[in-house]
């Protein structure tokens, strides 16, 4: 069973293990950028977050699916970046580059208002998504980046053509940006219907973006609504929210859902912190609890084979969430108030750990 979670959670993580699966393009005519992209996997849970700006972060907004792994997004400076799959690589930390824990395109879009900024970023931290990922960027002048790891090394190609098409529709794609009439919603609309994918890993929803007017539109494969049109700054200003797609209709009068990108944290001392810091043994793997300055970080081969850390964030004392995936840690205290294990909830899998260290 953990060999199989393990296996599950790095497809996912890392987008579907299918070569080349979802499509990209961006047109840039007389100033203006709009971007498309389609999100082809097999999971028909679909999610957008809005995350209001706050200081020394930007509102963004992202898409993904019940993992919670951000697959792709846009910020307030117009800064896109959604990414493909591609063949598995063999990858090494660079030794002058610091480790980034959890999703570095999240931290990129908090902090980038640009694509040569957003360069900048995997210049400084090791991010292991480059095993496989193949990340790509667009800024509102339309400036395109394309991040990748290439026979060992970071491999980074940028343009500011007035046209570019990735990914499983590639060619396509761009034939039709080529003929292209008018830089219109409607017409990248029309090229993502002719991009879908409809195997074992069909596209689940399509994106038009535009940078200029900060509005995203989205059509849902799934559900009673077609299409839908987000005016991010409307959304941000109605603070931190998520809906599920495919139940956008049913839940877009409910009160805001929460989880673990929207949830409310509160602050803990490191003094507190460092009551949780230990490693905890699950019977057959190890989960290490650690901290950075004020910042606890999770550790475990039960996720991505141990390669990356992610930060986890305290909803109270006993109850955290890991910040870029939907996993949940709930600490368990012996009859002295001493922490003495924790649970980890993945999706339907929770592992029972007793802790056998401390620091």
């Amino acid at each position: 069973m953990k060999k199989r979670f393990q296996i599950i959670l790095f497809m996912v993580i890392l987008w579907p293990a299918l070569l080349f699966s979802c499509t990209i393009f961006k047109m840039t005519r007389d100033g203006n950028t709009l971007i498309g992209n389609s999100e082809d996997w097999s999971d028909p849970d679909s999610k957008v977050w809005f995350l209001a700006p706050e200081p020394g972060k930007y509102g963004r907004v992202y898409f993904g699916f019940k993992n919670g792994w951000v697959q792709g997004g846009m910020n307030e400076q117009g800064l896109f970046f959604d990414g493909l799959a591609g063949s598995v690589k063999k990858w090494q930390p660079e030794p002058d580059r610091q480790d980034y824990a959890g999703n570095l395109c999240e931290k990129i879009l908090e902090e980038a208002s640009t694509v040569k900024t957003a360069i900048s970023y995997f210049k400084k931290y090791n991010f292991p998504s480059l095993v496989t990922g193949i990340f790509i960027f667009v800024d509102k002048s339309g400036e395109t980046a394309v991040i990748q790891y290439s026979e060992g090394r970071l491999k980074i190609d940028v343009t500011d053509g007035r046209y570019c098409a990735f990914g499983y529709q590639e060619s396509r794609a761009n034939n039709l940006l080529k003929n292209m009439s008018n830089l219109s919603i409607a017409e990248m609309k029309q090229i993502l219907g002719k991009c879908q994918r409809q195997d074992s890993y069909p596209t689940q929803y399509a994106n038009v973006y535009d940078p200029q007017k900060l509005v995203v539109h989205v059509y849902p494969a799934h559900g009673a609504t077609k299409s839908i049109k987000f005016d991010l700054k409307k959304e941000w200003a109605k603070g931190n929210h998520y809906f599920d797609l495919p139940k956008y209709a049913e839940q877009m009068n409910i009160p805001f859902l929460k989880d673990h990108k929207t949830s409310d944290m509160i602050n803990l001392s490191n003094n507190v912190l460092d009551n949780y810091i230990g490693k905890y043994n699950t019977g057959s793997s190890m989960i290490n609890i650690y901290r950075s300055d004020s910042v606890l970080y999770l550790k475990t081969n039960l996720i991505f084979n141990g390669i990356m850390a992610f930060w986890i964030m305290p909803l109270s004392r006993e109850q955290f969430l890991v910040r870029d995936l939907a996993i949940e840690i709930g600490f368990k205290r012996n009859r002295a108030g001493k922490i003495s294990g924790l649970t980890m909830k993945m999706g339907t899998e929770v592992y029972d750990a007793n802790r056998i260290s401390l620091k």
